[in-house]
């Protein structure tokens, strides 16, 4: 018996002590009254029209600059590099990436915070309609 009991109480002990904590997918987004609750590296693969995906990482400084870099999957492809400021919308509902990139078309991409994830949003600042991820990770 007393075996039986070192071997439980080990198991526990090593499950307890063993591996990092696991945030929950749903965890609750860090307070949007401010933009720095945006600031960090996101990255995943966003959906592609004529693709297999978009391997897409975004880094939002707190100095409300980013840079993103985006790699089409599945096609001969460079990395895209991006840069330029970001800003928290009026109602701090989502932040809109603008390049400074002057060779540009003027460059508007939504996110919203979901969780600790950012989700692209559609042109008009919407969820897009879709089964398909849209969502970037924290890293």
């Amino acid at each position: 018996m007393k075996k039986y009991l070192i071997l439980v109480l080990s198991v526990f002990i090593f499950a307890a002590c063993g591996g990092s904590p696991q945030q929950p997918e749903d965890a609750p987004a860090p307070a949007l009254d401010t933009a720095q609750a945006y600031a960090g590296t996101y990255a995943g693969i966003l959906p592609c029209a004529d693709c297999s995906g978009i391997d897409t990482e975004i880094t939002l400084n707190p100095d409300n600059t980013f840079t993103l870099i985006e790699f089409y999957l599945s096609k001969e492809s460079d990395l895209y590099l991006t840069e330029g400021a970001w800003k928290l919308s009026p109602d701090k509902g989502y932040i809109t990436l603008v390049s400074s990139d002057e060779k540009q078309n003027p460059l508007n991409i939504y996110y919203t915070l979901k969780g600790r994830d950012l989700l692209k949003l559609d042109i008009n600042a919407r969820p897009i309609e879709s089964n398909l991820n849209y969502y970037l990770r924290r890293k």
